[in-house]
């Protein structure tokens, strides 16, 4: 579990549907770099202890390698962070 907080630019579909389409966080070097996500591969809702947050697995290409993330939106902050890497 990583819990680094990113800049989040999504789309939401006709029926409220929330999808993450790239976001930008700071690296190690305190640069702040860019990512695509090029599939999201599952969606889930959480809610624990009362912290609702939706779970997305994405596929990215970060730094030339790539990587499946999962990076959480949480409903009433309205943040994204990437939770933990889970492939990469």
């Amino acid at each position: 579990v990583v819990n680094i907080p990113v800049e989040m630019i999504s789309r939401c579909s006709t029926l409220g549907e929330m999808i993450p389409i790239k976001f930008r966080m700071e690296n190690t070097a305190h640069e702040m770099i860019t990512a695509k996500v090029q599939e999201v591969v599952y969606k889930k809702e959480s809610n624990f202890a009362g912290v609702r947050t939706f779970e997305y697995g994405c596929k990215i290409n970060l730094e030339g390698k790539e990587q499946l993330i999962e990076v959480r939106y949480h409903v009433m902050s309205h943040k994204w962070e990437i939770n933990k890497v889970v492939c990469g």
